[in-house]
């Protein structure tokens, strides 16, 4: 709801961009725009349709950096699926956020950002918790048997099912909680 023209130099932000102050709308800076990394760009959603969450647009390209701050307005809670193109740019953007502060969800659902060629996308998901088309377990490497305390669990999958990739996260426990790269300092195996 307000255009910044900087036509034929480049906005730089290195305070805070609020779309549209306390309610959500767009502000379109005409030409290109840098966010520094003392810089932040704050955004609101209150729903999934046309002006109820910000938009940043920029005319010319963007150079991102600093913070990304997402805050959830108007008691709206995303649900699995909704998507939110909060930031529109020209060109292929340089850069990135340094940081996202994205609010927490509930329900088991998490965000999703993605760069594409001309915008910034957040979109909620739940985790797809479907076994891996092909996997293996070997136990101290394929050993028959051992004397010793130590034994070592190579765990690997394949999951072309998802398309997620080589991005896929997995998780393992003996008792239901998640366990890091030590499970002994999280207590789950003695």
């Amino acid at each position: 709801i307000g255009t910044l023209n900087v036509t034929g130099a480049t906005f730089t932000n290195a305070g805070n961009i609020t779309p549209n102050g306390t309610s959500q709308g767009t502000l379109t800076v005409t030409g290109p725009m840098t966010q520094a990394q003392a810089g932040k760009t704050s955004i609101e959603i209150g729903g999934i349709g046309a002006g109820s969450f910000d938009v940043l647009t920029a005319s010319g390209t963007a150079s991102l950096g600093g913070t990304l701050d997402v805050t959830l307005v108007n008691s709206f809670a995303p649900a699995d699926g909704n998507s939110f193109t909060i930031l529109n740019y020209a060109s292929p953007q340089s850069g990135g956020f340094s940081s996202m502060n994205l609010p927490a969800l509930s329900g088991g659902l998490f965000w999703n950002t993605a760069y594409n060629g001309t915008n910034l996308v957040l979109s909620v998901s739940t985790p797809d918790t479907t076994a891996p088309m092909a996997g293996s377990i070997t136990i101290n490497g394929g050993a028959a048997a051992t004397n010793s305390q130590t034994v070592t669990l190579t765990l690997s999958a394949t999951d072309t099912e998802s398309g997620m990739g080589s991005g896929a996260q997995m998780q393992f426990s003996n008792n239901n909680s998640t366990c890091s790269v030590d499970c002994r300092s999280d207590n789950l195996i003695t």
